[in-house]
């Protein structure tokens, strides 16, 4: 990709980057790299949070994250306010999408095993424990919600997989993505964020797995600050968060975040590249977007 050295922060240490195994998700190409990217699927039980200004691609880029572990008889569970889950079980149609596949080295777009239940705002009698499949997506779609009621079923839907989450293993077997998380931050009004972080310690180990998608880091800054594995961040505006790269990474890490383009991240795990961020340009969906 052009502008490597300005745009991206390299060198990159490719033998610490996760590894194509039975046990990893091919979430695209390292950006500037002839090489496929990789995300250990395991590192998702430790959690993980994305954060991005609109338009960005976090919410694609969980999308991919969520076919990856469905082909590998993981169970999704995923609250949203918005439609945009609804459409796993038809296969991908987009000309500009499989128009890129064969850039990825992709062949063939495909559809999976999925589900929708609307809930409406005066009914959080459902448990979403009751949901667990192995290999299914099931999409709670919580739109006619008000902010009241959905914090109040994310902190019921927190507390029931505390419960349910049982033996111990360092084997990722269940993903619970919450999209538009920041309506939970006390950042706009919600109150959610102790349970999440109660959720977060008492899930470690437990194979299941967090996936915040937000606007900024610091929408959970005790969730999001030293206690969640894995980050990716893509393209912002927000201050607060160019400010915390600079601390955690360095200048030239931060300068990159308002340069990136939509469906690249830049994606922080202490455990490869010796704890420095990679770069990662996200492949296309499998599904119908």
């Amino acid at each position: 990709m052009e502008n490597w050295g300005r745009k991206y922060v390299a060198p990159i240490s490719m033998a610490s980057l996760p590894r194509q195994t039975v046990r990893a998700l091919f979430i695209g190409n390292i950006a500037g790299e002839a090489s496929k990217a990789f995300l250990d699927m395991d590192s998702l039980a430790g959690h993980l949070i994305m954060a991005g200004g609109s338009g960005a691609g976090k919410t694609t880029a969980a999308m991919i994250i969520a076919e990856e572990c469905l082909m590998r008889d993981v169970a999704v569970l995923v609250l949203d306010v918005s439609k945009r889950w609804s459409n796993f079980k038809e296969k991908c149609a987009s000309e500009n999408m499989l128009k890129a596949y064969q850039r990825f080295g992709m062949e063939s777009s495909r559809s999976f095993a999925a589900e929708e239940t609307e809930i409406p705002g005066d009914d959080t009698h459902i448990s979403i424990s009751d949901f667990i499949e192995s290999g299914a997506l099931h999409f709670f779609n919580l739109g006619k919600m008000d902010k009241e009621q959905y914090n109040a079923f994310v902190r019921k839907s927190a507390q029931e997989l505390i419960s349910a989450s049982g033996k111990r293993t360092k084997r990722l077997h269940t993903l619970v993505i919450i999209d538009d998380a920041y309506k939970l931050s006390p950042r706009f009004g919600g109150d959610a964020i102790a349970t999440l972080e109660e959720a977060r310690f008492h899930l470690k180990g437990s194979g299941i797995g967090l996936v915040l998608v937000t606007h900024s880091l610091t929408d959970f800054a005790p969730f999001g600050l030293g206690s969640v594995r894995t980050e990716i961040w893509f393209r912002t505006s927000q201050a607060e968060d160019f400010e915390r790269a600079r601390k955690r990474f360095g200048p030239e890490y931060a300068a990159c975040l308002s340069n990136l383009r939509t469906g690249e991240g830049m994606v922080a795990n202490l455990d490869f590249n010796y704890g420095r961020p990679w770069f990662v340009e996200f492949r296309p969906l499998l599904h119908k977007p």
